[in-house]
């Protein structure tokens, strides 16, 4: 499916709402850069992608809630917040946003 970049979107805003991952849309697309789209850019999306572990047969998602922090859900499941970085190919580990669905590792 294609999508058309509006104003205020972001990479992480539109995974979450086609149930897919900001690295999934950026591999389609062939983006380098998670923060270069523009408004009426169309990108491929890659619909209900979600990477899951070849050893776990089901994928924890959370959602993140206002207040958390990403080292407050590590802490809640028991993983590291490196664990998280690297599940959810996030770049700035300070940075979550409300909505945002997060793999959590196991």
């Amino acid at each position: 499916m294609t999508y058309t970049v509006r104003s205020g979107d972001t990479l992480l805003t539109i995974a979450s709402k086609y149930n897919t991952t900001k690295q999934a849309i950026m591999d389609r697309n062939g983006l380098s850069n998670a923060n270069l789209i523009r408004v009426g850019q169309t990108l491929i999306i890659p619909v209900g992608f979600i990477p899951t572990s070849t050893t776990t047969p089901s994928v924890i998602q959370h959602v993140v809630r206002a207040g958390e922090t990403l080292s407050s859900i590590a802490a809640k499941y028991g993983v590291t917040t490196d664990a998280l970085v690297q599940a959810n190919g996030l770049t700035n580990p300070n940075v979550v946003y409300v909505g945002q669905r997060l793999i959590i590792p196991s």
